[in-house]
């Protein structure tokens, strides 16, 4: 495999410079090489393996400019692999092709009309991973170019042909890619959550060669964990459409997790049938932490100490349910709404979380804060180095699930108890679409997956790793003790408290952005590592308002009541969304 890249330009700009960022987020050593010196350079023994990656307009101009040499030139011919964008059907194109192929048939083509559906390769899934066998519909503009007339494995395809594919020849691995596009991952997410689907030409091609042609080098996802998020429900018997009795036999028979989002207000509210349930089922079913009282965007205000107070009182509420059921909670954040702020994230940081979770990508006060780096790393960092974990509806689609764990990510799945009307078929089918994936799952407790959520390689006789949540689960297998590297994006040291490994603390220290410390680890054995925060605010100081108390009850109680009518009652929950139509109509007028 390669162990860096050569970005051939003629200034690291445009998509050149795309493509460093890409090979950036995945920590992949690169240097650019001026088109001239594909054909000055020799190859450097010394230098190690490597890949070329370099538009198709350079690599024709070169053979221009040499003329019709036989042979590639030198530093092209040593490569481990090339990666080639930006096709177009000129003849200078068609001959270089041919020359590739020594076929004489080879070129590109234009599709009659813009290609609206892309079939990823079954055959390929060393390269296509969790994306084998998908169909993708793209919303696309324009026709695109296809190639065709010559040996290339199609790992990408439209209707009239391959748009990304491998085509060997003289010993180097050639990964085509019909498309110039390339993706700016410094864009914002225009929308609630990314959508390869709208990128897909200028998105896949070059994951899919980065994770193939550099993966001895890099940090890689341990393992790709899975869980259902099932939000609101009380834990009594039946919550809407939810039986959980029948949950925990589905999370058996249809292989999955599940962690219920429980809004800490319902502390006192919890069936110890329903309990006993949670517990005799550790491995599939969990409880994570659903805001404080779950009124309006309550994690989406701007006061750091108000903030202080919910999180504290939220945390302080889930202990008071964890002494008064036995049922441990895993200390992980779900936006109630999806709505969280800029502070929010160093608010739960400084409180003893361990990450979030949240379907939206961007804060309240920064709608267009989050860029597409930030999502395609394991969790987004960009908020005071707190991971918030990116979940998904079903209604995403297949396709961003897949590319999620194409790029390490875990597999979040979010539900409502609607979404178990008839028996949950929707639900349990769409699993069964998870697990029928080219890839491994691991389905875990929710606190369990972020613990795993983590990136790491081996080299010598230690492990690199970087995590994100402040906890991680790190394992030795071996027969012989290891020792692991640690490191954390973490800009201000000053707010780490300690660093603890299975309650010790080690010594840490600072690296530029980076919070590094060492893990020694025994012959099979596993470790935790917890790094503390300091406790940024005080405790809360009085309790609720009369009036606070009682909008909060309010809500609960109603939210509760809309949705055993929509289950129990469905005429009644009819009427009364007619009812609710009709008066926000009337208010308006």
């Amino acid at each position: 495999m390669a162990q860096t890249a050569l970005l051939v330009c003629d200034a690291v700009e445009g998509n050149a410079l795309r493509i460093a960022r890409i090979l950036d987020l995945f920590a992949i050593p690169w240097q650019q090489l001026s088109p001239r010196a594909l054909v000055d350079r020799a190859p450097d023994a010394a230098a190690g393996s490597y890949g070329v990656v370099c538009p198709m307009a350079i690599l024709t101009r070169v053979r221009a400019e040499r003329g019709r040499v036989n042979g590639l030139p030198p530093l092209i011919d040593a490569a481990e692999s090339v990666f080639v964008y930006g096709a177009d059907a000129t003849p200078a194109t068609r001959e270089l092709l041919r020359d590739w192929s020594q076929s004489e048939s080879a070129t590109v083509a234009e599709t009659e009309g813009p290609a609206s559906l892309c079939t990823i390769s079954r055959h390929v899934p060393t390269i296509c991973g969790p994306m084998s066998g998908l169909q993708v519909s793209v919303p696309s503009l324009q026709p695109q170019l296809v190639f065709s007339g010559l040996s290339i494995e199609p790992l990408i395809s439209v209707r009239e042909g391959c748009v990304f594919g491998i085509l060997r020849s003289q010993g180097t691995a050639w990964y085509l890619a019909s498309s110039a596009a390339v993706i700016d991952l410094g864009q914002p997410v225009e929308q609630g959550y990314f959508d390869v689907a709208d990128s897909l030409l200028s998105a896949v091609p070059i994951v899919m060669y980065i994770r193939q042609a550099f993966a001895d080098i890099m940090l890689q996802p341990v393992e790709c964990g899975a869980c259902l998020i099932i939000d609101d429900p009380v834990l009594r018997p039946h919550y809407g459409f939810i039986d959980f009795h029948r949950l925990a036999r589905c999370a058996v028979e249809h292989n999955f997790s599940c962690s219920i989002a429980f809004i800490p207000w319902n502390w006192r509210r919890s069936r110890s049938s329903v309990v006993e349930l949670f517990k005799r089922n550790r491995d599939r079913l969990s409880i994570s932490v659903h805001g404080c009282d779950h009124t309006g965007a309550e994690f989406g205000g701007s006061s750091s100490g108000w903030l202080n107070v919910l999180a504290k009182r939220a945390s302080a509420r889930m202990e008071k349910h964890r002494g008064r059921t036995g049922l441990e909670h895993d200390a992980v954040m779900v936006f109630p709404q999806g709505a969280f702020s800029t502070v929010a994230p160093g608010v739960l940081k400084h409180n003893g979380f361990m990450a979030a979770v949240n379907t939206e990508v961007s804060p309240l006060d920064a709608p267009s804060g989050t860029r597409i780096a930030d999502v395609w790393q394991m969790a987004i960092l960009r908020y005071a180095d707190f991971p918030i974990f990116t979940r998904r509806y079903a209604g995403h689609g297949l396709h961003n699930f897949a590319f999620d764990m194409l790029l390490g990510k875990p597999c979040l799945l979010v539900a409502h108890h609607d979404d178990f009307q008839h028996d949950g078929r929707g639900v349990l089918e769409f699993i069964d679409r998870l697990n029928r994936l080219d890839v491994a799952l691991a389905w875990r407790p929710l606190g369990d997956l972020v613990r795993r959520a983590y990136r790491a390689r081996w080299h010598g006789g230690g492990q690199q790793v970087r995590m994100f949540a402040s906890e991680i689960m790190l394992e030795n297998g071996g027969s012989t003790p290891r020792q692991a590297a640690v490191e954390k994006l973490e800009h201000g040291i000053a707010a780490v408290d300690r660093v603890r490994v299975d309650d010790r603390p080690v010594e840490f220290s600072q690296a530029g952005e980076l919070l590094r410390f060492a893990v020694e680890l025994t012959p099979r054995s596993r470790s935790l590592v917890r790094i503390d925060y300091r406790d940024g605010g005080a405790s809360p100081s009085r309790g609720y308002s009369l009036r606070a108390h009682g909008q909060a009850a309010a809500r609960r109680y109603l939210s509760e009541l809309r949705d055993e009518c929509q289950a129990r009652a469905p005429r009644v929950y009819r009427l009364a969304g007619t009812a609710r139509t009709w008066l926000a109509g009337a208010m308006r007028r």
